[in-house]
């Protein structure tokens, strides 16, 4: 199956879900389940046992499984409303930006996924099995709400968004959950399983009555980039549509706002130099509309360094990642140059081509690899100018992101070449090597 592609009617990782969740809340066949070629496999009122998804797992049936099970427990639509309402009073910052969506617009909103079983279903499963991803949901869609209501396009509307937000993920309910939890760097081939995500979700979205259109578009563009640079088609501004960048931009703020790392999870005012990164990466309106949101929040201005030594500590080691950056823009210019323009129609080298060029643009427009600002940061540490340390932990935050990004790039570089033209090969290793160089050489110097 390509990343392109998704057989709904194949019984995968989804039946072991509801095996799980079948152990504290009963899931139960609602019809007879029939393989394609008519063979019985289990009778109406059948629990999904483990034992039974042992059975039915690489199955092809005559309809969707979860067209044909139901839950004992659904969530509720004042589940949904309470959990929300936690997420918000977990983190002043969040409870701060909630104050842009009103109580009457959110319970619409929640009164319209109610009208939709199947898409519950789904939440119910992903609440208890994948919780982080549920989270992820709640998140993506009372903000993408509020950002939804600010624009006022008939386009995005925000119900829909709403609905968008929270089925954006629901594709990983399909996916190995060894790969969708995998703490590690992912392989290439899981990098694909991941990837195909998107196109479940939107496959399982098309299923459900009364689902708009619309949203099953923004779930397969959810990861889409308007330069290009993104995944499952490496689309462009102009063929993507309003819904599936406002979920994009709020699920790249998730990942920030929540990461593992300590100085990326930090509060969305803090992070608006990281948003300032990524600004040609979703649609203007998008971005200017998020943008103004947190800004007016009413959020409270915070430190990236509780005190100014442990910032001080930090600035010789952005000297060094400045370093980094130049020989890693070197190297995107290098496979700017290189890369054959009649290869790029094959899907992933567009993806490549387009990310390289994207973040080329993003460095000179940025000017963040610039000797003048490696100067100024040098001087910073040297004179220990304080009433420029804020300014600093921008540049931090800055180089920060740049580094994943570059990191997502040589995650990309890594995944073509398996599949690249012989012609391309050698170019893209020698591109790869000069990326795991200057990382290595990176890393010796800080440690």
């Amino acid at each position: 199956m390509s990343s392109l592609e998704y057989e709904q009617n194949q019984v995968d990782a989804y039946v072991d879900h509801l095996a799980e969740v079948n152990k504290a809340n009963q899931v139960v066949a609602t019809s007879d389940l029939y393989n394609e070629q008519g063979v019985l496999l289990a009778k109406q009122g059948t629990s999904i046992s483990s034992k039974m998804a042992e059975k039915l797992i690489r199955h092809k049936l005559r309809k969707p499984l979860e067209q044909s099970i139901a839950l004992e427990h659904s969530l509720s639509g004042e589940q949904l409303l309470a959990d929300i309402e936690k997420q918000w009073s977990a983190a002043a910052d969040l409870q701060c930006l909630s104050r842009h969506i009103t109580e009457a617009s959110l319970r619409e909103a929640r009164d319209r996924v109610m009208r939709l079983p199947m898409l519950v279903q789904k939440l119910t499963v992903l609440r208890q099995r994948l919780p982080d991803q549920y989270d992820k949901a709640l998140y993506c869609a009372w903000f993408g709400l509020a950002i939804a209501t600010r624009m006022q396009r008939l386009d995005a509307k925000p119900v829909e968004v709403f609905i968008a937000g929270l089925a954006h993920d629901i594709g990983m309910l399909h996916i190995d959950p060894a790969i969708v939890n995998k703490s590690g760097e992912l392989s290439p081939e899981e990098w694909r399983a991941i990837q195909s995500h998107v196109v479940i979700g939107k496959v399982c979205l098309e299923s459900m009555s009364s689902v708009p259109r619309a949203v099953s578009v923004a779930v397969l563009e959810h990861h889409e980039r308007c330069d290009g640079s993104g995944y499952p088609s490496a689309r462009f501004a102009d063929e993507l549509s309003l819904m599936g960048q406002i979920v994009a931009i709020t699920d790249m703020l998730y990942a920030i706002r929540f990461s593992a790392d300590p100085k990326r999870n930090s509060d969305l005012q803090l992070l608006l130099p990281v948003l300032q990164v990524n600004d040609y990466s979703f649609a203007a309106e998008v971005y200017e509309a998020t943008r103004f949101l947190i800004k007016t929040a009413g959020i409270r201005s915070s430190r990236l360094y509780s005190e100014d030594a442990d910032l001080l500590r930090r600035l010789p080691q952005l000297l060094v990642l400045a370093q980094t950056l130049k020989r890693y823009e070197a190297s995107v210019v290098h496979l700017n140059q290189h890369l054959p323009a009649d290869q790029i129609n094959r899907r992933q080298l567009r993806s490549l081509a387009a990310t390289g060029l994207a973040l080329e643009n993003l460095l000179i427009r940025s000017g963040i690899t610039s000797d003048g600002l490696i100067r100024w940061v040098s001087h910073v540490h040297q004179a220990k100018l304080q009433p420029a340390y804020a300014e600093m932990e921008e540049v931090d935050l800055m180089f920060d992101e740049l580094l994943w990004r570059f990191r997502d790039l040589r995650r990309l570089l890594h995944l073509v070449q398996k599949d690249a033209p012989e012609s391309l090969r050698p170019l893209l290793a020698a591109i790869e090597r000069s990326f795991n160089d200057a990382a290595k050489e990176r890393q010796s110097v800080i440690a």
